[in-house]
């Protein structure tokens, strides 16, 4: 799957549309490197982090239809473009901003670091990410759900270095 090309300016909707994605691809990307990996525990942590990211997929997904049922005004984000500009270059440099399968980006040739590496920056890009969001909503729009996942992706971040650290 490809990645939802990222309009310079853009809405809410827009934005958890992509964030969904990001998800989406994540997990294709974990659930090849539980194909590919050798070290059983990081293979379990891999099947972990899938599970995980098909959450968050489902949460982004509420919130956006959460977002269009409500006012259309509250959908509007950073009316003089900054943080839409900011969320773009995030986006576009995003590791698994592809325009092929992100689970393609592994191959029987990676080692279980090399995946769990990869995994590493796919989480701490995913984390700029959706802090941009955040901080781009309007301050009527509930930003308690984005903070949770935001937090879940820093406990990712730090059960995937602990794995790291192990070998």
């Amino acid at each position: 799957r490809k990645v939802l090309a990222m309009p310079q300016t853009y809405n809410a909707v827009e934005a958890l549309k992509l964030a969904e994605q990001i998800e989406r691809n994540g997990r294709a990307f974990y659930l090849r490197g539980v194909e590919i990996v050798d070290d059983e525990s990081a293979r379990d942590l891999l099947k972990r982090l899938a599970d995980w990211e098909a959450g968050h997929e489902k949460l982004f997904a509420d919130i956006r239809r959460s977002v269009e049922e409500s006012d259309p005004g509250a959908m509007s984000l950073d009316p003089d473009g900054t943080e839409s500009l900011y969320l773009s270059a995030v986006a576009d440099n995003h590791v698994f901003n592809q325009d092929k399968e992100p689970a393609s980006l592994l191959s029987e040739n990676h080692s279980s670091r090399d995946v769990l590496k990869i995994a590493l920056g796919f989480e701490q890009d995913s984390i700029l990410f959706f802090l941009g969001i955040v901080n781009s909503m309007s301050d009527g729009m509930n930003k308690d759900n984005d903070h949770r996942v935001v937090y879940e992706e820093m406990d990712h971040v730090a059960y995937i270095q602990h794995e790291l650290d192990k070998a």
